[in-house]
């Protein structure tokens, strides 16, 4: 499943340069022969850009000597744990977030059911690839479904994700499915809270370690991640602020008790947190 997912997600980047190039941006549903416009009709697509979590902060440059690093353990520690989650979360998140650029780019198809289609297909040589999106809106909400198929990876209408949205798409879910396997199981599932300053995005998978959880949470400058196991134990919880400071707290770091940093990066002292009742 794996070669196949990256497959797709280079199949997807390399499309997404070429509709980047031609400058094709169609967003307009067909309008009913009638005479009624049906662009109010189509449900509003997930906000692909929200998939992401955005560890933008921890990109710093490095600051040179052994000395000065030193003086900032805590935050590269935090920094190269960020790392490793990103490429996880990026190896995962990629193509679902190329295939909803791809689906921006083309023209809505209104259903007899109701609902509506997006479709891109990629054609290179003998090669045949196509992405299948569907919405179909409901009461509060729309049911989405994506299908991918490939003439080379013998891969026909297969359902790679499935999930529900807000009808503002400010909210919602996927599961992602491996179609690799009998029966298609869901594999990971991904939540998403967008409402102005205060936006979550939370992994959770149902395969390898089911049950563990990456969860991210902003709320104004102030960010949050945190990792889950399967068996409710909080390995790993990272907070940094829009003023640079911020901490890190691990089951195998610092004896795990919380370290922090300063609005330089450089480590200090955690400040002494006083309960209601010690007050």
């Amino acid at each position: 499943m794996k070669r196949r997912i990256k497959w797709i997600a280079s199949m997807l980047l390399t499309a997404n340069l070429i509709v980047a190039g031609s400058g094709c941006n169609q967003t307009t549903a067909p309008s009913d022969p009638g005479g009624n416009d049906r662009q109010a009709e189509a449900p509003v697509l997930p906000p692909a850009e929200k998939l992401d979590f955005a560890f933008d902060f921890f990109e710093l440059e490095d600051i040179g000597s052994e000395k000065a690093e030193a003086a900032r353990w805590n935050f590269f520690n935090a920094r190269v744990r960020l790392a490793v989650i990103g490429v996880i979360t990026e190896f995962v998140l990629t193509p679902p977030v190329l295939a909803f650029s791809l689906a921006l780019h083309t023209v809505p198809s209104p259903q007899d059911d109701g609902s509506y289609i997006w479709v891109y297909t990629w054609v290179d040589g003998s090669e045949e690839a196509q992405i299948r999106l569907k919405g179909t809106p409901e009461y509060d909400h729309v049911k989405w479904e994506l299908r991918v198929s490939n003439t080379a990876e013998n891969i026909t209408n297969e359902l790679w994700f499935e999930g529900e949205s807000a009808n503002d798409g400010d909210s919602g879910f996927w599961r992602f499915h491996d179609f690799n396997r009998a029966g298609d199981p869901v594999v990971a599932r991904i939540d998403w809270l967008s409402e102005g300053t205060h936006e979550e995005l939370t992994f959770t998978d149902l395969d390898e370690n089911p049950g563990a959880e990456l969860a991210y949470e902003r709320r104004g400058e102030r960010h949050e991640v945190s990792y889950t196991t399967n068996a409710g134990d909080e390995d790993l919880f990272i907070i940094w602020n829009g003023d640079g400071t911020g901490s890190i707290e691990a089951a195998d770091y610092n004896d795990g008790e919380k370290a922090c940093w300063d609005t330089r990066q450089e480590d200090v002292d955690c400040p002494v947190v006083i309960s209601e009742t010690e007050e």
